[in-house]
């Protein structure tokens, strides 16, 4: 357990510090291309249905998850 508390805290630190140095262009594109793949629709049923059953299998139930991170990701800024 500890291991994992480290190597988390590592990934942390360092995605902060590159957060740090990015600039808001950067930002921005990068932010850009996540919302055009999040707005991507599933291409078939299968895609979909899988979506929905990680909600089941990991007892979260948010069917609405793409929608909500699309939302929150649009209001997301550098600072």
């Amino acid at each position: 357990t500890h291991f994992c508390v480290e190597r988390t805290d590592v990934f942390l630190s360092k995605k902060r510090s590159e957060l740090q140095k990015m600039t808001a262009e950067q930002f921005e594109e990068i932010k850009s291309g996540v919302l055009a793949e999040l707005k991507e629709p599933e291409h078939t049923l299968w895609d979909h249905y899988y979506r929905d059953w990680l909600e089941v299998k990991f007892h979260q139930y948010k069917f609405d998850r793409k929608a909500i991170e699309i939302e929150r990701l649009q209001r997301l800024t550098l600072e």
